[in-house]
């Protein structure tokens, strides 16, 4: 009876052994999945990023471009606003002389 004993006991623990190894291959897999699951996306994330990242380096090109002809537009500006100030002070200094003559013509 002792031999009997025994072998039930170690078929017990066979199969506790079995039962473990049966979980820990269960978790092993779930593991694997969600590894391939998250390399997967995580693929796809990184392509959306590289082309958003692609178009973002267009638009930041385009803006420098932009800033460098609003920089070359601003100096114009400038420019064509002290001509204009010139073309004032001679247009008021010229109007002068014939606002004078008015005025004495109109008396």
């Amino acid at each position: 009876m002792s031999n009997l004993v025994l072998l039930v006991v170690l078929a017990v623990c066979a199969l506790a052994v079995i039962g473990a190894l049966a979980y820990l291959g269960l978790r092993g897999y779930r593991l694997v999945r969600t590894g391939m699951r998250v390399s997967r996306e995580t693929g796809e994330r990184a392509r959306q990023l590289a082309d958003k990242t692609a178009a973002l380096q267009a638009k930041v090109a385009v803006l420098a471009e932009t800033g460098g002809q609003l920089g070359e537009n601003a100096t114009s500006l400038q420019t064509a606003l002290a001509r204009l100030m010139v073309l004032t002070s001679a247009i008021t200094q010229a109007r002068a002389p014939w606002q004078g003559l008015t005025r004495f013509l109109r008396k």
